[in-house]
């Protein structure tokens, strides 16, 4: 049971290009990043304590449920130039962060469709058309250049 003496904070989490963005409820004036899921109790106990100058075990956080799928890396550029930019932005932090728009529903949709496919297309395969994908496949990876 927590402790009614221990403050208790709230934070919030929104997905911001390749990162979370994170606010604490009760000081609106505490804002933050963390680059993944599994980061955001870290980086908002870090903040608060930090500030308040406290422990940073001296608290309770009600932290958000997220789904890093939310979230994805920025595709990387062929272009070695362009790549360069790209990485130099990221390290000086002015790298342009694009927001995934992808709609979250079609993508757990697509996700699950994905994951029942090949499972049901194997049991449809006879035998011997499983082996004769299999005879092609080690004929392609197997042949010289």
């Amino acid at each position: 049971m927590p402790d009614r003496s221990r403050k208790r904070y709230t934070v919030t989490a929104e997905p911001d290009g390749t990162f979370w963005f994170l606010r604490i409820q009760e000081r609106p004036d505490l804002v933050t990043q963390a680059r993944h899921a599994g980061e955001i109790e870290l980086m908002a106990r870090d903040l608060i304590a930090a500030n308040d100058e406290v422990g940073p075990e001296s608290f309770d956080l009600v932290l958000p449920d997220v789904d890093d799928r939310l979230i994805r890396p920025a595709k990387r550029p062929r272009d070695f130039k362009q790549l360069a930019k790209q990485i130099v932005g990221e390290a000086t932090g002015q790298a342009e962060h694009v927001a995934d728009t992808r709609d979250p529903l079609a993508v757990e949709l697509g996700r699950r469709g994905g994951l029942k496919g090949g499972k049901a297309r194997a049991e449809k395969l006879s035998p011997e058309r499983r082996s004769e994908i299999a005879r092609k496949a080690a004929a392609a990876r197997w042949r010289p250049d």
